[in-house]
């Protein structure tokens, strides 16, 4: 009865796409199969707050996952040519849209049909990162290649949308890398690779408040605020990788918690984490070790790591739209590892397209109280 029910979903309400419906068919004997080969119909919806998305740069299609009851349901392949790397912690998904960074562009994308609906040209030619206020109406983009940091209009309603607004270079070759916001939107905080420095970001002003080294931190590469806004984690890319978590009780003003490495129990080449929706757990992916790391954020200390198929070379995760699973993209293996967040155990393996590098959810619009 559910999978009818998303199946229906899916199709559109008359059941006019017979040959998606086809699709769903074949998932349902499989169930965590790689789906169908078929496309979607101009404007069809797969929207609905229980899905995610896995952007796979083989084929650049990307494979729709039915995750409502923490189990996959459905996984078909959706032709977009964007792989959508790092679109996992944006606030602003509520908004209805997703903004997918890709070499030399971002990609705006309706989230309920997978739609693009604009292009934006970047200056920087690779290492482009993207994050959305939580209103849904601003993108923050940052270019590592150039040093700049643009503003994008992500309002539907504005004659501006999808229009870069604003412009800031920062100054000193510093190798911006990746951006994650504060819950109320108002900074942005970033590794600073070639400096090895970290910095803080007016996003009302484009000014940087705060830009520092910390003594032991090497080659900053990424970071993400915790949905709570209380801590801000970086991995360091330096020898086998290592987390550096700083307290934000002063927004502008990141206090070093404590640094944890491999000496501590962490995998091996931690490439990016993810904190759960209540803050208790950050699950760093070791890229190297194939493993997600738990961190328990009450003491930052390594709780569990939580094996992954060898080579899979994790890279991106993003959450169930209720937290209770974290969909883990291995690139490696051409699957998506779903990994649930109370028992912290591998539920499953779901065979998507080749070589998927990024995951979306459809929805976290209960950032915003939805």
């Amino acid at each position: 009865m559910q999978m009818a029910k998303f199946a229906a979903r899916l199709t559109g309400d008359k059941g006019r796409f017979s040959k998606a419906l086809v699709g769903v068919s074949a998932a349902a004997v499989g169930l965590a199969s790689c789906g169908v080969a078929s496309s979607l119909h101009k404007g069809q919806q797969v929207g609905g707050s229980g899905l995610i998305y896995a952007f796979n740069k083989g084929n650049n299609t990307v494979s729709v996952i039915d995750s409502s009851t923490g189990a996959v349901k459905l996984a078909q392949n959706v032709p977009l040519n964007a792989y959508g790397l790092y679109p996992s912690n944006q606030y602003g998904l509520g908004s209805g849209y997703l903004l997918l960074p890709e070499p030399t562009k971002v990609v705006i994308v309706k989230r309920s049909n997978l739609k693009p609906v604009a292009t934006i040209k970047m200056s920087a030619a690779k290492g482009i990162w993207a994050a959305m206020t939580p209103n849904g109406k601003t993108g923050i983009v940052v270019g590592r290649s150039n040093d700049q940091i643009n503003w994008v209009d992500m309002n539907p309603s504005s004659r501006e949308f999808g229009v870069v607004t604003k412009s800031v270079t920062v100054p000193g070759k510093a190798g911006l890398c990746d951006v994650s916001l504060s819950p109320n939107g108002k900074y942005a905080y970033i590794p600073d690779l070639y400096t090895s420095q970290i910095q803080v970001v007016s996003t009302s002003t484009g000014q940087t408040v705060y830009q520092a080294s910390v003594p032991g931190l090497s080659k900053p590469f990424m970071g993400t605020v915790s949905w709570n806004g209380k801590i801000w984690a970086v991995e360091s890319s330096a020898g086998q990788g290592s987390v550096w978590y700083f307290n934000l009780a002063n927004p502008t003003h990141p206090t070093l918690i404590k640094s944890v490495s491999a000496t501590s129990g962490l995998g091996l080449g931690p490439h990016t984490d993810e904190f759960s929706r209540n803050g208790k757990y950050d699950f760093v992916l070791d890229r190297k070790s194939s493993q997600v790391s738990v961190v328990n954020t009450s003491n930052f200390s390594v709780v569990k790591n939580i094996n992954l198929p060898k080579g899979g070379k994790p890279r991106v995760g993003a959450f169930s739209f209720h937290g209770h699973t974290l969909f883990v993209s291995l690139e490696g293996v051409n699957s998506v590892a779903a990994v649930n967040t109370s028992s912290l155990t591998l539920e499953k393996l779901i065979k998507v397209g080749p070589t998927p590098v990024g995951v979306a959810p459809s929805n976290y619009s209960w950032i915003q109280g939805g």
